[in-house]
């Protein structure tokens, strides 16, 4: 029995202004007979609360104290306060704490964004907003600023902010800034009904992160026109040394003086001409201005004609003087945007000097920054044939747009789509149009998409790859560019086993596909194969990837489930759900190796019904207002507004279809444990094994015997000798049938209700079936006295009578197993 302060509960102040005093009367009981003085004492804190030290409580009394919270800070406030008897002191000698727990109104900022990415030009101020919005409950005083850094300026740094107010915050940033990150720091000052300013108390506003930046290019594909087919665009990237032009133009500073590049271009007779075509790339945030200017080539003078008695003029007559042109000549690429390039180069004179061509751009707004290049262009000749320049591989390529595919894995249901861009840089709208007709019967499918190109806009051409073999597959597509035609080569090989992730590196030469979603599907997968790692035998493993709905229907999808007998157990978790529209569902594919080595190609498929149609067609068949629609197998009405003489056409109303859309291949290779001589696992030799799988029941399987373990160990080590052996007959197929006629035996027990045990008749069978048939090129491929052990153990097994002598002379079975697997 003790004194009890608030009838034992924690004492919980009101929510105070800033500035204010709330009070509180606590009370405290007297459960004695006797008079008693009482002493309050605070724990800690004792600024802000206020309570009355010492009560005067009669027997069995309940007197209030009044306690006072004045605030001198926003945010919580916990303290506790003891209380004890002072006198009578031999009486309830046990103190008693309480909780106090008070709060005063905080200000509450928020800023849009929160993350102020600044990409600033060296040389040049860049100037970012961000908005400060006062979301609390309090009038506020805020002093801005950049704490530890001080090459930022903050307009305005004073603040005042009232309840619901908001202000917007520039922050500029001088031209020495580097690349950096700091915080902007609020200091509070926190304005009480009375005027009064409490504590200046520092937080954070905003994270602003500075990257010093120039906008970078980079030359992403060539095309050659000209009319020998000796070289191909490879070969041309080369001898033009794109790859130094692409390091100069990737360059993240400005440059100080002009960079030379030198190219050169092969010698060919006098009448041909040479296009190239430069694919150029915008790959930051900043738009870009681009001009190209022709240098001066050849110190070639002008002739002075007489033209009549009063005038004369200066006529050109140099025959470099349209040796090269170019077009266009100045432009603006926007951010993330690409444009091209024509260079001409004529060859009617002979030992024509080289060209110069000034490229210069600088970011728009900025003409102070500039980054120049110059392109040297010489003419290089060619004697041998077994130049350095010239791979023979691309030669071919060399008069069409070569269109090279992503590799893939042969036997796949769901194939990716990659994309070949055509770009149109004119200030004209161009009608395209695909002839696919070549694609017929191949690996290859074209996918509709948009029959002309807007001015200065890129639109994709759509295709998806099939292999069915390991090799190389080609094929032609006619492209019709308003009056133009074009040609495209195709090109992709077709692998056996890829990697879960499909990847490819974009190497700087020429440019490869690019790997795009199936935006026509609605319920999308993110892998169509996947390819488990090794797994021991009983071992597991698992691969988690994403199912997408990209629509503005609700679906239930419902994946299957695989269970090979003694090989493999694979599903997908989880089995069943909903997918609602625009959202990601998180899948996890599980395998788990049951006892055999294996190596096996599975397919997964997901059935996917239309909640959101199925819904309108009740709603359509049964013309009434349906409240709930529960999903198991199919969707059925549970709640329905229908008399009892309805439910006839109730009954008429079909299930929803469902459709497989979705299917993923999976390969899975299990490999065996290397085990001692004369040793067996000791899980296959206990009649009792106990499988446990994730998220299913747990099922006990009795082993009156394990001749099955050392049968199939036996079977697949021989399988696997004859497959490294290279022999390849018709008689390898038979192989599998222990496996299936197994698994069907199996099945057939199941299907009666009975355990999956089998029985001694069943092994006879399947060894006789192994003996007499299927096994006589494993027999001749492996060692002879597998075949004379394997005899000795079948006849062993024809001597036991029943499944209890089995069990008795299991011993002998296990050495007579030895000498095969040794």
């Amino acid at each position: 029995m003790k004194v009890m302060i608030n009838e034992g509960k924690p004492v919980e102040f009101p929510i105070a202004y800033p500035g204010s005093q709330v009070t509180l009367l606590v009370p405290i009981y007297n459960p004695t007979r006797h008079i008693i003085i009482y002493e309050l004492e605070i724990l800690k804190d004792d600024e802000v609360l206020d309570i009355q030290q010492f009560i005067n409580i009669l027997p069995n009394e309940c007197k209030t104290s009044l306690w006072t919270f004045s605030p001198r800070s926003t945010g919580s406030f916990n303290t506790q306060v003891k209380g004890f008897v002072v006198h009578p002191s031999h009486i309830l000698r046990e103190d008693t704490l309480c909780t106090v727990n008070a709060k005063c109104l905080e200000v509450e900022l928020i800023t849009e964004p929160n993350t102020i990415l600044v990409e600033i030009i060296k040389g040049c101020s860049v100037e970012k907003t961000f908005d400060l919005i006062n979301v609390g409950l309090c009038k506020a005083y805020i002093y801005l600023n950049c704490k530890d850094y001080s090459k930022a300026l903050i307009e305005p740094e004073n603040i005042t902010l009232n309840p619901g107010e908001s202000i917007r915050v520039k922050v500029k940033l001088t031209s020495n800034v580097d690349v950096c990150h700091f915080q902007i720091f609020g200091y509070l000052k926190v304005c009480s009904k009375s005027n009064l300013l409490l504590d200046r108390t520092p937080i954070s506003i905003a994270h602003v992160k500075v990257e010093a930046t120039f906008p970078l290019m980079k030359i992403i594909d060539l095309h050659c026109q000209q009319h020998s087919c000796e070289f191909s665009k490879l070969n041309f990237w080369k001898m033009l040394n794109i790859d130094l032009l692409n390091l100069v133009l990737s360059s993240s500073l400005p440059s100080e003086g002009e960079t030379y590049v030198s190219m050169k271009c092969p010698s060919y007779p006098l009448d041909t001409s040479i296009i190239f075509e430069f694919l150029i790339e915008n790959d930051s945030k900043i738009p870009l201005i681009w001009e190209i200017k022709m240098g001066k080539c050849c110190y070639c003078k002008p002739v002075l004609t007489q033209i009549s008695f009063s005038v004369s003029k200066k006529i050109n007559f140099c025959p470099h003087k349209n040796e090269f042109t170019f077009s266009p000549t100045t432009g603006m690429i926007m951010d993330q945007h690409k444009t091209v390039i024509f260079l001409r180069v004529n060859y009617t004179v002979y030992e024509c000097p080289p060209a110069v061509f000034k490229l210069k751009f600088w970011p728009r707004g900025y003409d102070m920054v500039t980054k120049s290049v110059k392109l040297i262009i010489n003419r290089h000749s060619i004697h041998n044939i077994d130049d350095n320049y010239i791979d023979f591989y691309e030669s071919e390529f060399c008069n069409q747009y070569h269109f090279c595919m992503v590799p893939f894995p042969i036997n796949c249901f769901n194939p990716v789509v990659q994309a070949f861009w055509l770009y149109n840089n004119t200030s004209n709208i161009v009608k395209i149009s695909v002839d696919a007709s070549n694609l017929k019967g191949t690996a290859f499918s074209y996918l509709e998409t948009i029959n002309e190109i807007n001015p200065n806009s890129s639109v994709p051409l759509l295709f998806t790859f099939l292999p069915t073999e390991n090799k190389l597959f080609e094929a032609f597509v006619t492209i019709y560019l308003g009056t133009r035609i074009k040609s495209v080569y195709i090109s992709a090989r077709g692998k056996a086993y890829v990697n879960s992730c499909i990847y490819h590196e974009v190497n700087n030469v020429p440019r490869t596909a690019t790997i795009l979603t199936i935006k026509s599907q609605e319920v999308y997968s993110s892998v169509n194969h996947i390819d488990m790692n090794y797994l021991t035998i009983h071992g597991e493993n698992s691969y988690i990837f994403f199912l997408n709905n990209n629509s503005d229907n609700e679906y239930y999808f419902s994946w299957s489930r695989l269970h090979f007998e003694d090989l493999l157990f694979v599903k997908i978790s989880p089995t069943k759900g909903y997918l609602s529209p625009n959202c990601t569902v998180l899948c996890k594919l599980t395998c788990y190796s049951l006892g055999l080595p294996c190596c096996v190609v599975v397919n997964i498929a997901c059935k996917l019904t239309n909640l959101t149609a199925y819904n309108s067609f009740v709603k359509q068949r049964t013309k009434q207002n349906i409240k709930l629609l529960e999903c198991k197998e199919y969707f059925t009405i549970t709640e329905f507004n229908y008399s009892y003489e309805d439910c006839d056409q109730f009954k008429k109303i079909d299930k929803p279809k469902t459709e497989i859309p979705i299917v993923i291949s999976v390969s899975i290779t299990v490999l065996s444990l290397e085990l001692n001589k004369n040793r067996i696992d000791k899980q296959a030799m206990s009649p009792l094994v106990k499988k446990n799988f994730p998220g299913e029941p747990i099922t006990f399987v009795i082993k009156t015997n394990c001749v099955m373990d050392i049968l199939n160990k036996i079977i697949w080590c021989n399988i696997n000798d004859v497959y490294l052996s290279g022999i390849r007959s018709s008689d390898t197929f038979h192989m599998y049938s222990y496996t299936k006629f197994l698994i069907s035996e199996l099945q057939n027990k199941r299907a009666e209700n009975l355990p999956p045990n089998p029985t001694k008749k069943v092994i006879q069978r399947v060894l006789e079936d192994i003996i007499l048939t299927n096994m006589h090129v494993v027999f001749s491929a492996s060692h002879r006295k597998s075949a004379s052990a394997l005899k000795n153990l079948t006849l062993s097994l024809n001597s036991h009578k029943s499944e209890t002598s089995l069990l008795e002379n299991y011993e002998e079975i296990i050495e007579q197993s030895n000498t095969l697997t040794v």
